[in-house]
């Protein structure tokens, strides 16, 4: 019996699932996506680990994201370049526990060239990011701050 969860014949072996994309830029299918999530080291980019004014140590990744939530949403304006590549707060090794990202890209080489930048918003406390009222929020105004 065929009905519409039948696999397709020449389909790809698992399905794409909407904003998810490979380091290439391209739609990955569900088996890539597993793979690539769980190979944290083969989808970063650099890496540093600055100690925050508190005294607390994290991991800061510029790496490939794999999701576009806003592509997920399968609705996109014209000329839209999906936000693949992103700069991310994990909790020190002994945890490394994904935070927060704090930045996207669209492209890897913009990702590589924005790490810098953004080791120093952080370690500031300076994230660039405004309140609804159009005031600067600082990282310690951010869901993770405080954590230990």
């Amino acid at each position: 019996m065929v009905n519409e969860f039948s696999p397709i014949s020449g389909a790809p072996e698992t399905p794409i699932t909407p904003g998810t994309y490979g380091l290439g830029g391209n739609p990955a299918a569900e088996a890539e996506v597993r793979r690539l999530m769980g190979d944290l080291e083969g989808r970063t980019l650099r890496e540093t680990s600055p100690r925050l004014i508190t005294g607390r140590r994290l991991v800061v990744r510029t790496m490939g994201l794999v999701y576009d939530a806003d592509a997920a949403g399968g609705v996109t304006r014209s000329g839209y370049e999906r936000l693949i590549w992103g700069t991310a707060l994990y909790s020190p090794p002994s945890e490394n526990r994904l935070i927060e990202v704090v930045c996207q890209y669209c492209r890897r080489q913009t990702a590589l060239a924005a790490h810098d930048a953004a080791i120093t918003n952080i370690a500031l406390g300076d994230d660039g990011q405004l309140d609804p009222h159009g005031r600067p929020v600082g990282l310690s105004d951010l869901s993770w701050a405080g954590s230990q």
